[in-house]
């Protein structure tokens, strides 16, 4: 065996870190035995640990999710739920409509409704409020949804203070309603149709013939007839209704852990306890709201 040889064999050794073989050093010369010291001298050292880089540079903002979808899904979502609540409560509403043009209690109504006109007479005017809600509901929610997301962005992702989601809502309910005017006027006039006497009846067929005749009698402003009142009302609606929701999914989120499922759930019992309050408030607006625009 030669010197070298015996040197190669004399200093080999291993690396053990963590009672993990590491690497292994087959030493042939002095320089490679003071390096095979210095590693074994240096165990507390991570061998491979990559740099550490401050929290504040390595941290990266989410990434926004791009494409149509995100973008649309609010407008989506918001005018089909719409459209599926009036499918269902349509008959109370009408009901309502009747009451606050004078014509008896609720029982009263429904009587005779039904022996003078049918049950159909509950579902009059369904197109105008199904277009109502693709217009006006689709417009408000998906508005709030995005004005909210600008400012979240803008406050650097922290959850936004009430008034601000307020104001949010104030401005979504501003949009949705003048969007949404002409074919409330449309379902106004439809349901109070048949309170008219017979001469002064407009016997529109559907929401599309209802804005046509509006259209070509009156002129196309006429479709924002009352618009003021609506827009008032929809403003003062939306800014207590949409801030109120997004406030409570926040707290029952953040304080009790549920997620918004089970936050609607929870919500019910705190819009039963203000249901007096906000009923109360509504019909004023309400009740001036339809007398004005019946007179139209």
């Amino acid at each position: 065996m030669t010197i070298q040889s015996k040197a190669h064999h004399r200093f080999t050794g291993r690396c053990v870190y963590g009672g993990i073989n590491t690497c292994r050093c087959f030493i042939a010369s002095p320089f490679h035995l003071s390096l095979s010291l210095s590693l074994s001298l240096s165990l507390s050292l991570p061998i491979f640990d990559p740099p550490k880089i401050s929290s504040k540079m390595g941290e990266e903002k989410p990434k926004p999710i791009g494409g149509v979808w995100p973008t649309v899904k609010p407008f989506v979502n918001g005018g089909a739920s719409g459209m599926l609540a009036t499918c269902v409560i349509q008959p109370i509403d009408m009901i309502k409509v009747r009451i606050q043009l004078g014509q008896g209690s609720a029982g009263e109504v429904t009587k005779t409704m039904l022996k003078n006109e049918g049950i159909g007479a509950f579902y009059k005017g369904l197109s105008a409020g199904l277009l109502r809600q693709a217009t006006y509901t689709t417009a408000r929610l998906g508005t709030f949804r995005i004005l909210t997301n600008k400012a979240l962005e803008a406050n650097d992702g922290k959850p936004l203070p009430l008034y601000q989601k307020a104001l949010c809502g104030l401005t979504a309910g501003a949009i949705g309603a003048c969007v949404g005017s002409p074919a409330d006027l449309a379902l106004i006039r439809m349901q109070a149709d048949a309170t008219l006497p017979a001469a002064q009846r407009r016997n529109y067929t559907n929401a599309f013939h209802a804005l046509y005749r509006i259209t070509a009698d009156e002129g196309v402003l006429a479709l924002w007839k009352g618009a003021g009142p609506t827009v008032v009302r929809a403003m003062a609606l939306n800014m207590g209704m949409l801030a109120s929701y997004d406030q409570s999914v926040e707290f029952f989120k953040d304080s009790l852990g549920f997620g918004e499922g089970a936050t609607i759930l929870g919500k019910i019992e705190l819009l039963y306890s203000n249901l007096g309050k906000l009923h109360k408030i509504e019909t004023k607006f309400t009740f001036f709201f339809r007398d004005f625009r019946n007179q139209l």
